[in-house]
């Protein structure tokens, strides 16, 4: 599995998303807001057991709009659920015991706007709480990447 984020380091909930994504980055943010750890960011996600609803409700919608903000930045979460059901789809996929990584590279091709590589896969991956082994989450960044600049042609 790719690594996950120190899940002892502190973080702010609004910067969660940031800090979850960004591995390696520590310490203590500063703020009105109390701290949030990975392990806490993803203490709620109890993998298969959302259903479609929801997946896009709560504080796993929080966890798909700040995975939207990074793969589509520019993109404001409120004006289209394009991506954020894209995002859903993918984490439902990796919730598998063996997801489909055409199906995975799929969502995420379609909801980003970025370039996909494997730190992008495992970034994601972190934010959304699911994981994949190095294997898989190469093969989605890799399918992944070549359907997102197909499409952007």
């Amino acid at each position: 599995m790719l690594p996950h984020r120190d899940a002892r380091r502190p973080i702010h909930r609004l910067a969660a998303m940031a800090l979850v994504l960004t591995a390696g980055i520590g310490g203590t943010a500063h703020g009105s807001t109390p701290p949030l750890t990975a392990a806490t960011w993803c203490a709620d996600y109890r993998p298969g057991a959302l259903g479609a609803r929801q997946r896009l409700e709560g504080e796993n919608l929080t966890r798909l709009q700040a995975t939207q903000a990074f793969l589509a930045p520019g993109f404001a979460a409120g004006q289209s659920r394009t991506g954020i059901a894209m995002l859903a789809d993918y984490q439902e996929e990796m919730d598998r015991p063996h997801p489909d990584r055409e199906a995975a590279a799929a969502y995420l091709a379609t909801a980003s706007t970025v370039h996909i590589t494997l730190d992008v896969v495992g970034m994601v991956n972190r934010t959304l709480c699911v994981a994949a082994g190095q294997a898989t989450a190469q093969a989605i960044a890799t399918a992944a990447e070549a359907a997102r600049a197909e499409m952007a042609r």
